[in-house]
């Protein structure tokens, strides 16, 4: 793969950012760089060091839905094609270097406020005068004499300041946009220069702005000028020798041999020069080199690896991003992100009959739950809505007997996807994800997407859900016999593709004719049977082979959660999207001082006792403040503060009369976890009976 490097002058790069000539396709992320960052940038490029590169694709404003740099909303008024370049990686730097560097608040500021992401909206200033004795002197102002930063970033760093702008208030301060609006050009820019000069700082955003620097010269004019008359009082009062001032005198020139004049001229001399070595820095910095590398659209696959390769660490670009970046708008006028986020935040919250099957539910909301967290769509939600679209393209084009591969599972098939395509499946699709997330949260009780270990699960139940009646309770419930039947068993440990095609075919054809074959029924013989993974043998840790992973511990948290648990001291039915839940140690780990042991060690799992306190058998979903109550208690306490029904709801039998002291502690959990072993095992085989059809 041939890749063209090249470069452009961060004058160039800023002021084609703020012209829309450099646009951001709409990957919808979010800027997330803080006033910290923007100052460490500010000042690597004061002390010309690189700051990585930038990757851009060639086209036309039509090509690709997208934004202007640093703003928070697509553009409307791009229809014309104009030829533009697109930032795919770069948006942190590139918006960032415009906000330190150019004034993105000129013209009308309150429209370009609006427009503007918030970590963006202020502007920012260098301070050439230390504020304080004992600040470091970077731009010897103390002897007016500059010749160049130090090579410590961090250092440089902190003569950058920020001045936040508000909507509302502190119109009266020299950085705001508001300040002396009223006044003409010249005369606010002579008295921005002045408050400015009397805070020791030169504005930053005229250096993309303007060639010549007219607030900053009156800036560091006004504050040469004090500097020098100070100087010259210390000259004249002995405080300050001539001798100490770099390059002052002549060769062999004496101090006295200075006239008074000739003092004050010098020192007016070393005033401009100090004025321009500022301003020579500037300079400097409208030419900063940035790296780049460009595209162009027929080379966009080329990206993902280009991306990883410059940018480690960064967040990924993902085939979602790339796919966003081809729509361009669609029929639909918005962009892919904006349309799933609107569908995410807009989904009815009323219970279809056949997921609401329990008490503890009575609504289901999806913002902030799934998909959309904190106003971003998440990873996993992005990759799962793309697996959906490529299968439901594959059934629209086959037709609903399709029977899937597992290359058709795979959201790279999307990056083929036309505008035409995606109009036509990205609502399906997400409807698809979010009734296969309303049915594992309600019907399963799996409480986050982390909660869900095999990500692939959600294929089957998304590809086959819509096809069902939301009344059709019976095919609801073949629906989660799937899903126990796959998750109590170690089906998913390995082959998860396979697997998840595999799934979706046969679940389709068997909802498709409930009284035929069913075929599951081998997968469910192993439900709490599979050596190694859900077996007696193996959750409770009677061989020193015997090792539990966490899938299988999260599975059994969400099948007693979702078979009516209740929270331990306060009796309640739990329900994962409502409550905030803790994994609890049903015996807690604290009993392990009575025999010999450290919680740490017990957690860190390295004995038989640690190894057996550790299983998913001695876990259970309680409400955080429970957890904490509990924490605090002995056994003896905490046992007889749960209530029975409690208890009976998550198949515990906990002996209220033990006493520790006069027991064997290993035996006593090794019974108590066995016993909950058996009860958990009668309640998933009687539930899954009710669950398939009858025979």
């Amino acid at each position: 793969m041939t890749v063209e490097h090249s470069s452009k002058s961060l004058t160039q790069v800023v002021n084609e950012a703020s012209s829309g000539n450099i646009l951001l396709p709409n990957f919808q992320r979010q800027f997330v760089w803080t006033a910290d960052a923007h100052r460490q940038i500010a000042a690597s490029v004061l002390i010309n060091i690189p700051c990585g590169s930038l990757l851009l694709v060639t086209g036309k404003s039509t090509d690709f839905s997208s934004r202007r740099v640093g703003h928070s909303q697509s553009e409307t008024d791009n229809q014309t094609g104009t030829p533009c370049e697109f930032l795919l990686d770069g948006q942190q730097r590139v918006s960032t270097l415009r906000a330190l560097f150019s004034d993105p608040f000129e013209g009308d500021w309150i429209e370009a406020y609006n427009q503007t992401f918030t970590r963006l909206r202020s502007r920012w200033s260098m301070r050439v005068k230390p504020a304080k004795p004992e600040d470091p002197d970077l731009f010897g102002w103390k002897m007016l004499r500059f010749k160049e930063l130090p090579p410590e970033p961090d250092l440089v760093s902190d003569a950058i300041v920020q001045h936040p702008v508000t909507k509302t208030k502190n119109f009266d301060k020299w950085a705001h946009p508001a300040f002396e609006r009223d006044a003409k050009r010249s005369a606010q820019q002579l008295r921005i220069g002045a408050s400015a000069a009397a805070d020791g700082q030169v504005p930053l955003w005229e250096v993309c702005n303007s060639d010549e620097f007219t607030i900053a010269k009156n800036a560091l004019d006004e504050i040469a000028e004090d500097r020098r008359k100070e100087m010259l009082a210390a000259i004249r009062d002995n405080e300050l020798s001539l001798e100490d001032l770099d390059n002052f005198l002549k060769p062999d020139e004496l101090p006295e041999d200075v006239t008074d004049d000739e003092v004050d001229n010098r020192l007016r001399d070393r005033k401009y020069a100090w004025i321009q070595a500022i301003l020579n820095l500037l300079r400097k910095v409208k030419e900063f080199k940035l790296s780049t590398i460009t595209l162009t659209a027929d080379e966009l696959s080329k990206a993902i690896a280009i991306f990883e390769a410059i940018n480690r660490g960064g967040t990924p670009l993902s085939a979602f991003d790339l796919v966003t970046a081809r729509y361009a708008r669609g029929q639909s006028g918005h962009s892919l992100p904006e349309l799933v986020q609107d569908f995410i935040a807009q989904y009815p919250s009323v219970l279809p009959p056949a997921v609401s099957t329990k008490s503890a539910y009575t609504e289901w909301a999806a913002e902030d739950n799934v998909g959309l967290v904190e106003g971003a769509l998440t990873t996993n939600f992005k990759t799962q809505f793309l697996q959906s679209m490529s299968m439901n393209r594959a059934l629209s084009r086959h037709g609903p007997g399709h029977r899937f591969t597992v290359d058709e599972i795979k959201p790279q098939n999307t990056l083929q996807f036309s505008s035409a395509d995606v109009d036509e499946f990205w609502q399906p699709s997400c409807d698809a994800i979010l009734q296969a997330w309303r049915f594992l949260q309600i019907r399963c009780g799996v409480k986050d997407e982390g909660a869900l270990r095999n990500k692939l699960l959600i294929l089957p139940i998304a590809v086959t859900l819509p096809t069902i009646s939301e009344s059709d309770i019976k095919k609801f419930d073949m629906v989660e016999y799937w899903y126990w039947c796959s998750v109590l068993t170690n089906t998913y440990t390995n082959r998860q593709n396979e697997n998840a095609a595999a799934d979706a075919n046969q679940l389709r054809e068997w909802l498709a004719n409930p009284n035929g074959p069913n075929p599951f029924s081998s997968r469910e013989q192993r439900v709490f049977n599979d050596e190694g993974y859900s077996s007696r043998e193996t959750l409770l840790r009677t061989s020193e082979e015997s090792r539990v992973g966490t899938d299988v511990g999260q599975y059994l948290l969400q099948f007693v959660c979702a078979s009516g648990g209740r929270d331990l001291l306060t009796d309640q039915l739990l329900n994962v999207q409502r409550d905030s839940l803790q994994d609890h140690h049903l015996i807690p780990l604290a009993t392990a001082t009575t025999i010999g042991q450290s919680s740490s060690e017990i957690r860190k799992g390295k004995t038989p006792i640690a190894e057996l306190l550790n299983s998913p058998l001695n876990r259970a979903y309680v409400l955080k403040s429970t957890n904490l109550s509990i924490g605090s208690k002995s056994l003896q306490q905490y046992i007889s503060s749960i209530k029975d029904s409690a208890k009976s709801s998550i198949h515990l039998t906990l002996d209220s009369s033990y006493t520790q002291k006069d027991s064997n502690f290993d035996e006593y959990a090794r019974d108590t976890l066995g016993a909950r072993f058996d009860q958990v095992k009668s309640a998933a085989v009687k539930h899954l009976s009710n669950l398939r059809p009858a025979l």
